[in-house]
């Protein structure tokens, strides 16, 4: 019994850890494309007052993205997740100096730069950068089904051998009634033995 229980919490603990990354991967691609809508918005702002707006928007979710890749990087991981972290934080960092460089010359009314940085390497950036978060994700789901499957092989042998504990209490049971039975026998013969 107590081992089930060891097990359950394992696993109560896997769900937890797993949301908590699913979470924050979340979190780090609604912050992502957030920016990356707010550089668009800076590319359709026709006066210095909308830009300053978006850009003071842009700004503002500089904390929230890294505090988030903070986290992500200081939690414990397989060594795939691992990987697959490290590989989003670095194309999240490119990403992120891509645009910033961008937001940088459309604050310099440099649209035409702008788009052309966007379209040579912001893009490129962008889409690494998802690919990685796709592979951190099937890391994450790979780290997930392992552990589930761990945890499920020790729940079977945990309810075998409760099963096997239960049997072998059975057979002792039937084997002390036996004994008692065959006492009271005993005894109940002799009685009647001398009584006659």
């Amino acid at each position: 019994i107590s081992r089930i229980y060891t097990i359950n919490q394992r696993i109560e603990a896997l769900v937890y850890d797993q949301n908590f990354k699913s979470e924050l991967l979340a979190t780090l691609l609604t912050i992502s494309q957030q920016r990356q809508q707010i550089m668009y918005q800076l590319f359709g702002a026709r006066d210095a007052a909308g830009r300053n707006d978006a850009y003071h928007k842009y700004q503002a979710l500089v904390g929230p993205l890294f505090a988030t890749l903070d986290r992500l990087e200081d939690m414990e991981m397989t060594e795939s997740e691992r990987a697959a972290v490290d590989q989003a934080l670095s194309s999240a960092t490119r990403s992120q100096e891509v645009r910033d460089r961008v937001v940088t010359l459309l604050m310099q009314d440099n649209a035409s730069s702008a788009a052309e940085l966007l379209l040579q390497q912001g893009l490129p950036a962008q889409d690494h950068f998802q690919e990685s978060l796709n592979r951190l994700i099937d890391s994450k789901r790979t780290a997930a089904l392992g552990a589930v499957s761990q945890a499920s092989l020790a729940m079977r042998e945990a309810w075998l051998l409760v099963a096997l504990v239960g049997i072998l209490v059975l057979v002792l049971g039937g084997w002390v009634a036996s004994a008692v039975i065959r006492r009271i026998e005993r005894s109940e013969n002799a009685l009647h033995r001398e009584k006659e």
